[in-house]
């Protein structure tokens, strides 16, 4: 997904999209505020809806900054035998992320709230 850095830090950026803004961290890469990257996302915990993922949202496809947090909304495209969730945030963003919880299903829309320490960010190119 392509986002702009509008801060940037030894670990952590924030960051805005045409889906919305929000923040991790990232590792051994240097981002500069004002430029453009096209990046992977990258959660580091598993999705449970007892701890950080609701099942449904009033917000649409896309990314939240509240905080030291980023709320992600995705639609569930599909769920593979060991528990890794294909979510959809936009047509150029798709999120690998294991599921903890066996409420979650295929098509679910799920609203998940993720600390930067556990958002990472990872550029694969800048212009």
């Amino acid at each position: 997904m392509k986002i702009i850095v509008t801060e940037a830090g030894e670990k952590y950026i924030v960051f805005t999209s045409h889906r919305g803004q929000g923040t991790g961290f990232i590792c051994e890469q240097l981002f500069e505020p004002g430029n453009t990257y096209w990046v992977e996302f990258d959660f580091m915990e598993e999705l449970n809806t007892r701890k950080n993922t609701a099942i449904g949202s009033n917000k649409g496809p896309g990314f939240y900054r509240d905080g030291d947090f980023t709320i992600v909304v995705g639609s569930v495209e599909s769920i593979s035998e060991d528990d890794e969730i294909c979510l959809r945030v936009d047509a150029s963003c798709i999120i690998l992320v294991y599921k903890n919880d066996d409420l979650i299903k295929e098509g679910d829309l799920l609203e998940i709230r993720v600390r930067k320490d556990q958002f990472g960010i990872m550029s694969h190119s800048s212009y």
